[in-house]
C-alpha cells in the first residue's frame, strides 16, 4: 500500500510560524498569516519578509 507524504496543513504552517514571536504580537500575526496562500505559508522567508514590513518582526 502506498501512502502519500503527510500533506502540510495550513494551521500547522501558522502556528510554526508563530511559534517564535514575541506573545504580544502573535494574534496580530495570526490575523495576517491567515490571509495568505498556503504557498506563501510554506516560505518562511516570505513570511519574515512579509511580518517585517507590516511591524511585527524586528530582526
Amino acid at each position: 500500500i502506498f501512502k502519500p507524504k503527510k500533506p502540510f496543513h495550513r494551521r500547522d504552517l501558522i502556528e510554526d510560524a508563530l511559534k517564535d514571536l514575541d506573545p504580544g504580537v502573535r494574534e496580530q500575526a495570526r490575523e495576517i498569516l491567515e490571509s495568505l496562500s498556503e504557498d506563501i505559508l510554506k516560505d518562511k522567508s516570505k513570511i519574515k519578509e512579509i511580518l517585517k514590513k507590516r511591524g511585527l518582526l524586528n530582526q
